[in-house]
């Protein structure tokens, strides 16, 4: 079959969420209100306007009748002052549009939900151009290109203790997720690199069919499965398998969805225990904290990393290694307040740290580690400002540091970069970030780099 060009593209993007999102729509003039409501559920149908306003009453009218619209708009400029490949700046920027519908009132379908959203990142790279580093400075960091985000349904049982969502996912939105971190700029602290950087993982910016699972046996603990496509862009993640030959696919739109049977699955297995209750009504309320635990495995057949780098840097060597088949990681997470302040529900001090391990033979990166110190409301009350800091550490594996140096070049160990931001809310839909990152040994063969910046997030 022909590759479609890329100017048709777009129009496929709009058409495949219109096409879904249209019989939803229609019924409208349909749907009769649902009283009784559940709490959670009217939370969930608030649709706070952001800068633009409540759209003419059009955001008011579509949450009566379960649409939530969801849009914001993040830009930022770093620059390198010192050390990575050359001193310089750039500009970055996100777009994420989002709509969520709920099917309890549109259609009478309870416990339902229907989720669609596109991102449209922009800008320039400061980590391709100016820093070198494998953990990437921005979060933001991806190609040019509007593509699709996520498109999912969603059907909760139980009282809100099971859900299920399947559709075009992003892994990354709920699996090893550290909450304490999400305010950081270095992508690091996302989705962690002996995930994101050893597996071609559903997460931002490629989403990939799957399907998810969350049970909560009893208050707060909950168990969560999901299931997802072995290689979601292929033309940007080399299938691993021992000499394979490279993709041509380029998916620049996030649509072409595909299941081969030749780039095996993804699975992801957590389990969350939640210290303290965070909806408690005491003065003072307890302390809270979440503990995770939880695994990864991928059904692929891997080379081993030491021969997959060699064949990266130019140098194959004439025989390989038949691989192994399957690959898997581990991971835990712990975070928690350390102290609040007096007569205060949100303001103080939190800890994190998260550690991925994963076998070194077959993978880039055998551990990875983040760890620090946020404080809420430092000087904005009810947490609206927030100061961290934070070390992640990439520890390059053996094999990958042997192949480096059959080619004359000494790789170190790790790459460390040390984060310190903080994020002011001038009002409740407009936040600035001053931010500074040292990063050691980028790319591992870097001098030391110096980065400044400041973004500037937008709900629109």
């Amino acid at each position: 079959m022909p590759e479609m060009p890329l100017s048709f593209r777009p129009l496929l993007l709009a058409l495949t969420v219109t096409l879904i999102t249209l019989p939803l729509l229609l019924t409208l003039t349909h749907a009769s209100e649902t009283e009784g409501s559940t709490e959670s559920e009217q939370g969930d149908e608030e649709d706070k306007p952001g800068l633009t306003g409540d759209w003419l009453g059009v955001r008011t009218w579509a949450g009566e009748r379960g649409i939530t619209f969801t849009t914001s708009y993040t830009g930022q400029v770093l620059g390198n002052l010192h050390g990575g490949i050359h001193t310089g700046a750039t500009y970055d920027a996100l777009l994420l549009m989002g709509i969520d519908f709920k099917l309890s009132k549109l259609l009478g379908w309870k416990g339902a939900t229907f989720h669609a959203s596109i991102c449209d990142p922009q800008g320039s790279s400061l980590t391709d151009k100016y820093v070198g580093d494998f953990g990437v400075v921005s979060n933001l960091d991806t190609y040019d290109s509007v593509r699709l985000a996520e498109l999912w349904l969603e059907q909760t049982a139980w009282d809100g203790h099971f859900s299920t969502r399947i559709g075009f996912l992003a892994a990354d939105e709920e699996f090893c997720v550290c909450k304490t971190a999400e305010n950081f700029i270095n992508s690091s602290f996302g989705i962690p690199g002996g995930l994101a950087d050893n597996f071609a993982v559903a997460s931002y910016p490629y989403g990939g069919l799957g399907v998810r699972f969350i049970a909560e046996p009893v208050p707060r603990f909950s168990i969560k499965l999901g299931i997802y496509d072995g290689n979601v862009a292929s033309g940007v993640f080399p299938d691993p398998s021992p000499r394979a030959t490279p993709s041509t696919e380029f998916d620049h739109w996030g649509t072409h969805f595909a299941l081969r049977s030749s780039e095996g699955a993804m699975g992801l297995l957590e389990l969350e225990w939640q210290h303290g209750d965070a909806d408690s009504k005491a003065h003072p309320a307890p302390l809270t904290g979440d503990f995770i635990v939880g695994a990864a495995y991928h059904t692929d057949r891997f080379g081993l990393i030491e021969d997959r780098t060699l064949d990266d840097l130019g140098s194959p060597r004439e025989t390989v290694n038949s691989g192994i088949r399957g690959n898997y990681a581990i991971y835990g997470i712990a975070e928690h307040e350390l102290w609040r302040e007096p007569g205060s529900q949100k303001d103080g001090l939190a800890a994190f740290t998260r550690a991925t391990f994963t076998p070194p033979g077959r993978n880039f990166f055998e551990y990875t580690t983040e760890t620090g110190f946020v404080y809420h409301g430092l000087f904005q009350a009810d947490a609206a400002d927030t100061l961290g800091i934070g070390v992640a550490v990439l520890g390059v594996s053996p094999g990958v540091r042997a192949a480096y140096r059959s080619t004359g070049v000494h790789l170190a160990s790790a790459e460390t970069s040390v984060e310190l931001t903080y994020q002011y809310e001038v009002t409740p839909s407009l936040s600035v970030q001053p931010d500074f990152q040292w990063i050691l040994h980028p790319g591992g063969t870097g001098p030391s780099a110096l980065i400044a910046g400041l973004r500037v997030s937008l709900k629109l």
